[in-house]
């Protein structure tokens, strides 16, 4: 399907490492992964099982491509800027604290990119989460499957055809930025009053990828940084969704909106009244 494909080789290896990862997040099952330290927050962990499955990720990438950049989660030594602006994206545990709580919502994110365009993108949570893979070639379309190894059960990706925002599925994030705690409150309020379910899963890479694959019907969080989103973006647009991505004024990180297109007005409403 995807040989034709200028970045088929691409695809080739971010299914390999995202394989390679798993089997390193697998060996970790059931909460058996130690907490290493906090970065951003004290909620904001890695453990063990991120640095190895990064380090796995990088290693596999590495020897098919040793030009290319890299700009990952977790503290690195690799090079950030590759070779004719080639850079792979990567999120090692998406997802880390339900990952070590033993919970199964948390993915791997592996996304290539060329000059700051996503050309490949990953998202897949191995056999201790959901067995299931989400993936996308720009100009290609987007798919989910349930393994990296085998793609025989591809099945094209179709979003939600919800228009009501009464029956929507909302995610959206909990943040731990100044000031924001009031906002969020106000806007799961009235979600809620409204009648839309909101959800907070802890990972955007799967969240976005939901929507993209018609499980829900919008995310959106101003907290977001490129290697949380920078696969599960190129998912969403390449199945048909609405996506726009910002600087957000409120973290300093990116607001990134997701739904199907019926609900962009809905979505990029409440983004402004709520965080602009």
């Amino acid at each position: 399907m995807f040989d034709d494909s200028e970045y088929s080789d691409e695809l080739e290896v971010a299914l390999e490492a995202a394989e390679a990862a798993g089997e390193v997040i697998d060996e970790y099952a059931d909460g058996e992964a130690e907490v290493q330290g906090s970065k951003s927050s004290p909620g904001d962990i890695y453990t063990e099982a991120d640095i190895r499955a990064q380090d796995r990720i990088v290693e596999v990438i590495s020897e098919s491509f040793p030009d290319d950049g890299f700009l990952a989660e977790e503290e690195m030594e690799y090079q950030e800027e590759g070779k004719a602006g080639r850079r792979w994206v990567i999120d090692p545990v998406d997802g880390t604290t339900n990952f070590q709580k033993g919970l199964d919502y948390f993915c791997t994110s592996i996304a290539f990119e060329v000059k700051g365009e996503a050309r490949v993108g990953v998202v897949y949570s191995p056999e201790s989460g959901l067995s299931s893979l989400f993936l996308a070639v720009q100009g290609s379309g987007a798919y989910r499957s349930s393994s990296p190894g085998s793609l025989e059960d591809l099945q094209s990706l179709e979003l939600s055809q919800v228009e009501d925002r009464r029956k929507a599925l909302v995610f959206s994030r909990v943040s731990d930025f100044d000031g924001e705690h009031r906002d969020q409150k106000e806007l799961w309020s009235e979600l809620a009053e409204e009648g839309s379910a909101v959800r907070y899963m802890s990972s955007g890479a799967l969240e976005i990828s939901k929507v993209a694959s018609g499980r829900g019907e919008a995310f959106m969080s101003h907290t977001e940084s490129r290697w949380d989103f920078a696969a599960a973006e190129l998912i969403a647009r390449e199945a048909g969704a609405f996506v726009e991505v910002q600087d957000s004024k409120v973290s300093g990180k990116y607001r990134v909106l997701v739904s199907n297109p019926d609900l962009k007005s809905f979505v990029k409403g409440l983004s402004v009244r709520f965080y602009e």
